[in-house]
C-alpha cells in the first residue's frame, strides 16, 4: 500500500514537471503569435527578483513604464540578451530610449537601450529552472527527462 503511494507520487510529480518544462522551453517556439520569447538568466545581476538560473518568459511589447523588467539585445555584441529594470525613458528626436540597471549593480548601465535592441518585457520569471534546461541538454539529463516518464 505504502509502495504504491510512493509510486503513484513520484510518477505525478514526475509528470507535473516535464509538462511545466515542456510549457516553459516550448511555449516560445509554438506560441508565436502570441510573441513569447524565453531565456536563461546567467549573471548575477538582477538578484533578488529574478537570481541567476532562472527562466525568464518575454512578450514583446510597445507599452513599457518605468521600472519594468526589459530583454533587449546587448548594445556590446548582438548575440548577447541582457535582462535588466527600465529607470528611465526619453523621447529623443520621435524615438524612445531606455536607460536600464541591473537591480544588483551599484550604477546605471553605460548604454541607452534603443527600441530596436528591446525585445520585450518580462512576463514570468522561475527560479533555478535554468540549471535544469541546461542539465536537461547533457546525455543523461535528456535520458532521465525522457526515459522516467516512459516507464
Amino acid at each position: 500500500m505504502k509502495r504504491k503511494f510512493i509510486f503513484k507520487v513520484a510518477k505525478t510529480s514526475i509528470l507535473t514537471i516535464c509538462v511545466i518544462l515542456a510549457l516553459i522551453f516550448l511555449l516560445p517556439v509554438l506560441a508565436s503569435p502570441i510573441s513569447f520569447t524565453s531565456y536563461t538568466v546567467i549573471s548575477g545581476s538582477m538578484p533578488p527578483r529574478i537570481p541567476a538560473g532562472s527562466v525568464v518568459v518575454v512578450q514583446k511589447t510597445k507599452s513599457l513604464v518605468n521600472g519594468e523588467i526589459v530583454a533587449f539585445t546587448s548594445p556590446e555584441n548582438i548575440k548577447e540578451t541582457i535582462v535588466h529594470r527600465i529607470v528611465s525613458i526619453n523621447e529623443v528626436g520621435g524615438a524612445t530610449e531606455y536607460k536600464t540597471k541591473g537591480d544588483n549593480n551599484n550604477a546605471v548601465d553605460a548604454w541607452i537601450v534603443t527600441e530596436a535592441q528591446l525585445i520585450g518585457k518580462v512576463a514570468v520569471s522561475v527560479p533555478l529552472l535554468g540549471y535544469l534546461g541546461v542539465w536537461m541538454r547533457q546525455p543523461l539529463g535528456f535520458m532521465v527527462i525522457v526515459g522516467l516518464p516512459m516507464l
